[in-house]
């Protein structure tokens, strides 16, 4: 499989792993899905997500490890793919941590329009 397809079936796993997991999920945990690896053959995908709160993680995985047929029943029926892969579940530590740090992190904004600081105005405005 050349490099573009197997991009693009990358795109549209991760689509529909999201919206599976929309649909599945008990929502007691927020399960995001940060990537996927496909081998060349498309015979097995690699689905990396994190899980926050980080202390169900074991509980997210659990359920995912149980919904693999499942998962791949709904590609079956909402993607035009030739070939299906087999599909695995991993905790991607890195982005657990990145997006932990994330939701921590205040958030800033910027004044709105009303409070901002007025331009100065050039030249000979009046009197003409």
């Amino acid at each position: 499989m050349d490099i573009q397809k197997q991009g693009r079936l990358c795109i549209e796993i991760r689509r529909l792993a999201n919206e599976f997991l929309i649909r599945e999920s008990n929502r007691l945990s927020i399960i995001t899905v940060t990537g996927v690896d496909v081998d060349r053959e498309a015979e097995r995908a690699v689905i990396s997500v994190s899980v926050l709160p980080e202390d169900k993680e074991v509980a997210a995985m659990d359920f995912l490890k149980r919904s693999r047929s499942d998962f791949r029943e709904f590609v079956k029926e909402k993607a035009r793919l030739s070939r299906i892969p087999f599909f695995d579940f991993e905790i991607d530590p890195e982005n657990a941590r990145f997006v932990s740090f994330e939701f921590t992190t205040p958030i800033t904004t910027a004044k709105p329009l009303h409070q901002r600081r007025p331009r100065r105005k050039f030249g000979n405005q009046g009197g003409r």
